[in-house]
């Protein structure tokens, strides 16, 4: 069964209304003031007498039976999951799968797995669902639907989920510029493929990576929502210009639908008359294949067929451990690059392949280095490309901010080794008195400079061990001190002092108050230095106020930030509580103004980043 789609027909060249490569759009729900937008979701579009999409939600297993019904009779469904990142880990099935989201043109069922009440498959998945997902006559758009989707349901539900249709080997063929290379099944990510064919950015923000084992908030209904009608409209939007396309290719058949034997680039078409066999989009158009390139990855064994895959085995092979860290990172870019890497391992287990596929060691450490917080800045990490951006630039740019934002970074930059003590070696200390030779050779021997067991030289005499003075060495005077190495070999180059030896020990011993010389008084302009709970509020204010810019559309990506650090320094050493304190901060304008433009309440958000005691 290759999934053959009914209702095609040739559509004529007119007028779209901003759809591309001018071909009549083919639904009777069409988008509403697309220019007014910032973002594309399923809540722009208007049916028959302005009719509004309807958005359906089920906690249970008996009204996702009834939901689940009112889609069987559908040869199209846009179709989405949803689970928490780490689900791999989890224990629950309603934890591995918290939701699935089916959409046709006027209602989208959001179906909550995560409080469906059981233990087995049975008795979480209403039998209608099943019988939808596992139907190969209903065709299921998605992007990476087979290798993420349908892995887990038959993973971990015993489902046989069948009519994959992959947006993006529809995406490439409606794309094709005469090229072999063209026709490719690489997966394009379905935000990428919004903004083309629909005209506006699909949001996509920290709301992916929540629980969806609970109960939904309204955000978290808008984007799962916005996702599964997404694949709807998209397959219609191409499908249209596909039928556009002189000659007009058949779709492409269903991704389980692949024959056992992987193709390594190629896509496989729905025959051409009745009967036939699918024939590869090359030889429909007529043109020679091209060599496969060396670092094309064969597909991953078909899920759907039992049988492994004759094929020729990789010979490219991860990054071995040894070579994580090619790069030199801070104590706060290590943290960082566990977490993506984290998110990687996360991202590739979703669409079933290696995590080097999703993105190197190097690329990871790049983006712990750099820490980049918008999609231009991504660009500038070595082995981020426009296809690595468009995948995972939003997830990415999620992870680094939650992260920049959190307590462990502050507990990271907190203890992070200062900057190491100057090599002796290089520091030749020239004293006062210089009527004896400095040479070992003409005089006394060098004397060391006693050495304690951390590697810290220093002369007791110049030691300060008063009150209000602890640890701190005097950096000026007749022997300044000097920090040694670690190895025994060191030495400092003290000239020594031309007196009896039995002087100097005991002038050692004696007090040497009359030398020493007393810090200077601390002014009031001298900064008081911020507690880890106030560097975690000032940490969190600047990654809130990155994002209220990122969220302004008329902001471009080299403007100056829009707080400035004495107005942060004020929030954070005294934390406004009102709205007059509020605006009794200087410089709070331009930040206010910001927020407002973007829906966002200022003063709230630094309520809830002020911690108990500040």
């Amino acid at each position: 069964m290759t999934g053959k789609i009914p209702g095609q027909r040739k559509i004529s060249s007119e007028d779209s209304g901003g759809i591309k490569d001018a071909v009549k759009w083919p639904l009777d729900y069409r988008m509403q003031n697309p220019a007014k937008e910032r973002y594309w979701s399923h809540s722009l579009y208007r049916g028959p007498e302005d009719k509004v999409v309807e958005v359906l939600y089920s906690k249970d297993q008996e009204r996702s039976e009834v939901l689940a019904k009112m889609f069987l009779n559908e040869p199209v469904i846009g179709f989405d999951m949803e689970w928490i990142w780490n689900a791999d880990k989890r224990t629950r099935l309603q934890e591995n799968i918290g939701l699935i989201q089916i959409a046709c043109e006027d209602k989208i069922a959001l179906i909550h797995i995560g409080l469906h009440k059981g233990t087995t498959s049975k008795e979480i998945i209403a039998p209608s669902l099943r019988k939808l997902i596992e139907n190969p006559a209903i065709a299921k758009t998605g992007v990476s639907i087979l290798r993420a989707d349908f892995h887990r349901l038959r993973k971990y539900f015993g489902l046989n989920p069948r009519g994959a249709l992959e947006l993006s080997h529809l995406h490439s063929l409606v794309n094709f510029t005469g090229k072999a290379s063209s026709l490719t099944k690489k997966l394009v990510a379905l935000a990428a493929q919004v903004q083309e064919h629909l005209g506006l950015p699909l949001s996509k923000g920290p709301v992916r990576t929540s629980n969806w084992s609970r109960a939904l908030n309204p955000n978290q209904i808008t984007y799962a929502a916005a996702d599964a009608y997404a694949g709807f409209m998209l397959f219609h939007c191409m499908n249209a210009k596909r039928m556009a396309m002189d000659p007009t290719p058949p779709l492409p058949i269903f991704a389980d639908s692949y024959p056992k034997i992987g193709h390594r680039g190629g896509i496989c078409l729905h025959p051409l008359e009745e009967g036939g066999e699918a024939i590869m989009a090359e030889a429909f158009f007529n043109i020679p294949a091209e060599d496969e390139k060396a670092d094309d990855k064969p597909d991953i064994e078909n899920p759907a067929n039992p049988e492994p895959l004759n094929i020729l085995k990789q010979t490219k092979k991860p990054l071995t451990k040894a070579k994580v860290q090619a790069v030199s990172l801070d104590a706060v870019s290590k943290v960082l690059y566990d977490r993506l890497s984290e998110n990687r391992k996360a991202l590739a287990m979703e669409q079933n392949v290696k995590p080097y596929m999703i993105a190197s060691n190097a690329t990871l450490e790049g983006l712990a280095h750099r820490r980049p917080l918008t999609q231009d800045e991504l660009l500038e990490v070595k082995g981020i490309g426009e296809r690595k951006q468009a995948a995972y630039g939003a997830e990415w740019l999620t992870v680094i901010t939650q992260f920049l934002s959190s307590e462990e970074a502050t507990v990271a930059t907190i203890q992070e080794p200062k900057t190491p003590i100057p090599n002796p070696r290089r520091q030749k200390i020239q004293p006062d008195d210089m009527s004896g030779s400095s040479s070992p050779a003409f005089e006394a021997p060098v004397q060391r400079t006693p050495q304690l067991h951390t590697g810290i030289s220093f002369g007791m005499a110049l030691a300060s061990l008063d009150a209000g003075n602890h640890g701190n060495l005097p950096t000026t005077g007749p022997e300044t001190v000097s920090a040694a190495s670690d190895s025994d070999d060191s030495s400092t180059f003290v000239t020594p002092p031309s007196r009896p030896v039995s002087e100097r020990k005991r002038k050692r011993t004696e007090p040497q108050t009359e030398h020493r010389q007393p810090p200077p008084p601390p002014t009031k302009e001298s900064p008081q230095p911020l507690s880890p709970q106030t560097k975690i509020f000032r940490n969190k204010m600047v990654a809130f106020s990155k994002l209220v810019a990122r969220k302004m559309p008329s902001r471009s990506s080299d403007a100056d930030p829009i707080v400035s650090e004495q107005t942060l320094d004020h929030i954070v050493t005294m934390p406004p509580r009102t709205i007059e304190d509020l605006q009794r901060i200087p410089g709070i304008e331009g930040f206010k103004k910001a927020c407002e433009e973007t829906g966002t309440d200022l003063l709230k958000n630094i309520v809830k980043f002020t911690p108990a005691k500040t």
